[in-house]
């Protein structure tokens, strides 16, 4: 028998050449192939991924220009809120008759006008226009309108048709008006207050954006026409330059992104200006990844060939090890005369039997030790998903939306610096989550619910300056007084939204306390909406059955049920009719009553 170890032998024999392309062919096909299937899908989605990571990009470039701007639309929005609450304006377009007093009482209302708008770059000019008596004034000086060339979009508009509460107007490229009627002490709409906005000034505002990697943010309005470009150079452009890029904002629809391949890969994300004037574009240049996929397909290339190889040569060497004890019952089977003897050939049949044998042997074991394998690892993944469910239980902290306030709060810090209204606001509110959580007790004291209150109250003020006016007539000593935790907010927040909120956020607000026939009751008045018997009739039934509430009289509701279940039926929610004031009846104001048992801590 030929026992020489070279590969020669083997390469020249026709059934190890079979046995060789078969296993190369397995090889390639069952290890080689799907790694190169992996390799060309991942080559295939890399301008995918590419595309994906730049579009994030871009809309997160999108979203901060976005923010900024809305934020200082926002603070124009409060100036205007507080310059039509000044006395001194709301006189001035009273006046009926154009005498010395008139000119007197317009020098008085500019000066504070003057303090407001002199602190904000963005605006560009300022217009106290009076219905009543048809005076402008504007650059301190008051002159009949039809007097006045460019008086602007906003006084067509506002004498056709005039709208009743804040609201932006476009003008022009870079101009925008911000105007909010000015009401009388009567509750009717007397004049307009508008700021010309100068966009152009954004340039200032948007000037810590330095990371916009070379990208346009433009401001378009709701025919598509660009009033704002961060491009200095944007009114050099040539007509069908400004085309082109307009074509490709009014074709990607807000809150998505798109990239433009007819115009060189242009990257456009869009979203929608929170007060709805106009939408927001951010256009980048894709990228050039020619270097990066040049690289993918050399790697490709390379992976094919080194496939092809390393099959080849794991091919041959299953095929000669395999092949070996083949050749020798070929042998056996070709030469009997040289394997004559009875016990050698047994002894060849004894070891085909002993390896077939042991072959069926280790492939039992491996199907036992798969099954094993298999139950073992469901068992420890199952163990893995209970354990992952304990831990995420235990990382639920009460403190964690307080921890998130305080972050959110420093990032307003190091956006717009210290003493900004944002950081104010969430500074309040991380004071208000942090009091809830101090004390778990259900019943607190009258005087720590009105500690409670008033930090939220000091929050709607930085938002609502003086527009709403808070009372209080509660006795010192009634503090001590029982009641259940963090019921007031609700209902002050519900006097605001249903009460005081049509009348755009003016008016007054009294929180009063009385113990009478061994009860404590607890109001909440407000002069807003006006609220027929019948209504209060029809609420104060669904306040006594708790069935027929609508979504919005959720406090209410979640208040009145509270103090029922914990004190029983005999106490809750009842709305009635206030104490009106000089100038309105009775009807007109409403009073939300909390009644407890008149009980002190002990």
């Amino acid at each position: 028998m030929d026992r020489r170890k070279t590969a020669w032998p083997y390469i020249k024999g026709y059934k190890f050449n079979s046995l060789l392309l078969k296993n190369f062919a397995y090889v390639f096909i069952l290890v080689t192939l799907p790694l190169l299937v992996v390799l060309s899908l991942n080559f295939k989605n890399f301008s995918e991924v590419v595309d994906k990571r730049v579009m994030d990009t871009n809309e997160e470039l999108l979203q901060k220009n976005a923010v900024v701007t809305d934020n200082a639309m926002d603070g124009l929005l409060d100036m205007l809120n507080v310059m039509t609450q000044l006395n001194q304006v709301r006189d001035v377009v009273q006046m009926e008759t154009i005498d010395a007093d008139y000119y007197d009482a317009v020098t008085k209302a500019v000066i504070p006008v003057e303090s407001h708008t002199t602190s904000n770059n963005l605006i560009k000019a300022s217009y106290i226009y009076s219905d009543i008596n048809e005076m402008l004034i504007s650059d301190n000086v008051a002159m009949p309108v039809d007097r006045v060339l460019n008086r602007g979009k906003w006084y067509d508009i506002h004498k056709n048709d005039p709208m009743y509460y804040p609201y932006i107007l476009v003008n022009d490229i870079n101009s925008v008006f911000v105007c909010q009627p000015i009401w009388s002490a009567k509750g009717k709409c007397a004049g307009l207050f508008v700021l010309d906005v100068d966009l152009q000034r954004l340039h200032s505002v948007l000037g810590n954006q330095k990371n916009n990697h070379e990208g346009l943010f433009f401001i378009v309005d709701a025919n598509g026409q660009t009033i704002y470009c961060n491009e200095e150079s944007y009114a050099d452009w040539d007509l069908g330059k400004k085309n082109e890029y307009q074509k490709d904002i009014a074709g990607v629809q807000a809150g998505t992104t798109k990239i433009i391949a007819d115009h060189g890969n242009r990257i456009v994300s869009i979203m929608e200006s929170t007060h709805k004037s106009w939408r927001y574009a951010f256009v980048t240049q894709k990228p050039d990844y020619e270097e990066e996929a040049g690289v993918v397909q050399n790697f490709l290339i390379s992976s094919v060939s080194i496939g092809v190889v390393t099959s080849l040569i794991v091919a041959y060497l299953i095929t000669m090890l395999t092949y070996r004890p083949i050749r020798k019952i070929m042998n056996v089977i070709n030469n009997p005369k040289l394997h004559w003897n009875e016990k050698e050939a047994t002894k060849q049949s004894n070891e085909l039997l002993y390896i077939t044998s042991n072959i069926m042997a280790d492939m039992q074991k491996d199907e036992e030790v798969s099954e094993e394998t298999s139950q073992e690892l469901e068992e420890r993944i199952r163990a893995l998903r209970q354990a992952q469910f304990r831990a995420l239980q235990f990382q639920i902290d009460p403190h964690f939306l307080y921890n998130t306030l305080e972050t959110i709060k420093w990032s307003a810090v190091e956006e717009m610096g210290l003493g900004n209204k944002v950081s104010k606001m969430l500074t309040k509110v991380a004071r208000l989550y942090r009091f809830g959580l101090e004390n778990d007790d259900v019943i607190i004291t009258l005087k720590e619910e009105l500690d409670f209150l008033k930090l939220y109250i000091e929050i709607l003020q930085i938002r609502f300056g003086d527009s709403i006016k808070f009372h209080w007539q509660i006795d010192e000593s009634l503090y001590d007084s029982t009641i259940i935790k963090m019921c007031l907010q609700p209902i002050v927040e519900n006097a605001i939204q249903h009460g005081l909120r049509p009348k755009n956020y003016l008016g007054n607000i009294t929180i009063s306390a009385t113990c009478e026939d061994e009860c404590l009751h607890i109001c909440v008045e407000n002069d807003g909406q006006v609220m027929s018997q019948e209504e209060m009739d029809k609420l104060n039934n669904k306040l006594k059955t708790g069935a027929g509430f609508e979504e919005s009289k959720v406090g209410l509701r979640n208040v009145n049920e509270r103090i029922k279940l914990i004190y029983g039926g005999k106490y809750g929610v009842s709305v009635c009719h206030g104490q009106g004031s000089e100038d309105l009846p009775e009807e007109a104001n409403v009073r939300v009553v909390l009644t407890f048992p008149c009980r002190n801590i002990n």
